[in-house]
């Protein structure tokens, strides 16, 4: 579990129902990584080459690439997302100010 937690970047879980059963996850653990679905995308080369020290320092770029050349998966051409939507205001709540 030492080794786990030190792995972990980011961790969050939540107990709740789900279909009239409740799952405790208070105690959950556990580890999993991003797999693209294919070569290419938004992002994909930052993804492998810097955003975490595993992608880095392992062999897990050349994994995926070897694991995307056997299978044949083609590429995606990356599509810049750009800015989200602002969501439109449909309700405006004024608040009174109080100062004492």
């Amino acid at each position: 579990m030492d080794a786990v937690d030190a792995f972990v970047v980011v961790e969050q879980h939540a107990s709740g129902r789900y279909k009239n059963h409740y799952l405790d996850l208070d105690d959950a653990h556990g580890v999993s990584i991003y797999f693209p679905v294919a070569p290419g995308g938004w992002d994909y080369s930052r993804y492998l080459a810097h955003v975490f020290d595993f992608t880095i320092d392992s062999e897990w770029d050349e994994f995926l690439l070897s694991y995307f050349g056997i299978t044949g998966i083609v590429p995606t051409v990356p599509v810049n997302p750009g800015v989200p939507p602002v969501l439109e205001v449909r309700y405006r709540v004024y608040l009174p100010l109080v100062l004492r």
